[in-house]
């Protein structure tokens, strides 16, 4: 009887510990259900997300673009002579005037050729000199000749006049007059030789003149390149600026057109700004700008658009209606907003992290009565900096999530809360 009771013992134990395992699997498999179940509806925090409306009105259609502030006025100032650097007399961000000396060169071969050049001017001079005396020494001795004849010529009409009334008189024989009267005509006949000799060589003088004239513009011009040469050992900055940059440093030897300095007007400023060049196709002379210099926003328009494409952008000049902040200086960082076009009338919300321009996405459009947020796809037309067009997928007033949500791309549905 003992072992039958134990034996009834042992089974409802048995049945006892079976119906506590049961329960237990079915209480583990209720709640793997439930966590699985939450596992398939994320729930996110409301906090973390960045929720926009969509709107009906009108979208500014812009672009943006990243650079610096550069000056409008630059002078490089390069080297004109073979020379070596002696001295920096003026440090970048130094105040210039245009007669204020940067630097100073030297070149002692320019200065013998200064020297020589001197000496072989002040030679042509005084050839020239020499030259003009000597013709005039002889144009006066031309002219002395020539009065000389005409003395004679008087002479010899007077004797030939006296000599026919002596002939009248039979005083003279005909043949001594014949002889007054060949000497006086032949005298007439040289004195007209002497006068157009005289005019041919005083007509000729500016032509004897000519070579040795040229010989001393010559040796000027020589000259004066070579002064001018020794005068750029001084590096003036030329222009009123402000000293950007020293290019060279002291012993360096440079060469004619080497750069030496650059100074800028730091007064006039403009933004030179790097667009994206998939959006470069947009970009037009005249069309407004706002640029965020960190200090203040200012006003322009683009003035210039570089044509080829450089590291993955188009250079845009952007210059200032309106005056620069008081800290603005070239090389200070921007941000550029260049306006495109203002498109009326038409759906629009703030910019979804991946949203590009003419594209199909999906994004997660909210329901506030519910707290459930479910993927839709949308096609977007223009995309702007911070908005873009809709185009098809939503409607006015409702609610999108524009949060980066790559890590929900597996689901469909997410509760916020």
């Amino acid at each position: 009887m003992d072992l039958i009771r134990q034996r009834d013992r042992m089974r409802r134990r048995i049945r006892a510990t079976a119906i506590v395992l049961v329960f237990l699997a079915i209480v583990l498999g209720i709640s793997l259900g439930l966590s699985h179940l939450a596992s398939a509806t994320p729930r996110v925090d409301r906090r973390e997300l960045h929720i926009d409306q969509v709107q009906r009105g009108t979208l500014i259609h812009d672009i943006r673009g990243v650079g610096t502030l550069v000056a409008e006025d630059v002078l490089w100032i390069s080297a004109e002579t073979e020379a070596s650097v002696t001295q920096i007399l003026a440090l970048p961000g130094t105040e210039l005037t245009a007669e204020a000396q940067i630097l100073q060169l030297q070149n002692p071969d320019l200065e013998h050729q200064a020297l020589a050049a001197r000496s072989d001017l002040n030679a042509a001079e005084a050839l020239l000199e020499s030259t003009k005396a000597e013709l005039q020494k002889e144009l006066l001795a031309m002219e002395a000749a020539l009065v000389k004849l005409d003395a004679e010529s008087e002479v010899a009409d007077f004797e030939a006049e006296i000599d026919e009334g002596l002939f009248e008189q039979a005083v003279v024989t005909e043949n001594a007059l014949r002889l007054k009267q060949l000497k006086a005509e032949s005298l007439r006949s040289q004195i007209k030789v002497e006068r157009r000799r005289l005019e041919i060589f005083r007509e000729s003088l500016p032509d004897q003149y000519a070579y040795q004239e040229s010989q001393v513009a010559k040796a000027a011009e020589i000259l004066k390149e070579i002064e001018r040469d020794v005068r750029s050992l001084n590096v003036l900055a030329g222009v009123d600026g402000v000293l950007e940059e020293v290019a060279v440093e002291v012993g360096q030897r440079v060469n004619p057109g080497d750069v030496l300095a650059k100074v800028i007007n730091p007064r006039r400023l403009k933004a030179l700004l790097k667009v994206p060049e998939v959006q470069a196709s947009y970009l037009q002379h005249g069309l407004p700008a706002v640029v965020d210099t960190h200090h203040g926003v200012v006003t322009g328009s683009v003035s210039r658009i570089e044509p080829s494409v450089q590291e993955g952008g188009v250079f845009v000049d952007v210059t200032f209606n309106e005056e620069l902040p008081r800290n603005a200086r070239p090389d200070l960082s921007v941000i550029g907003t260049i306006e495109i076009q203002r498109l009326d009338d038409v759906l629009h919300v703030g910019r979804p992290v991946f949203g590009l321009a003419n594209s199909t996405i999906e994004v997660f459009k909210f329901s506030e009565s519910d707290g459930i947020a479910i993927r839709c796809p949308v096609t977007i037309g223009v995309a702007s900096v911070s908005s873009v067009e809709v185009k098809e997928g939503l409607q006015e007033g409702d609610h999108v999530i524009l949060t980066d949500m790559s890590e929900w791309e597996s689901v469909d549905l997410i509760e916020i809360d």
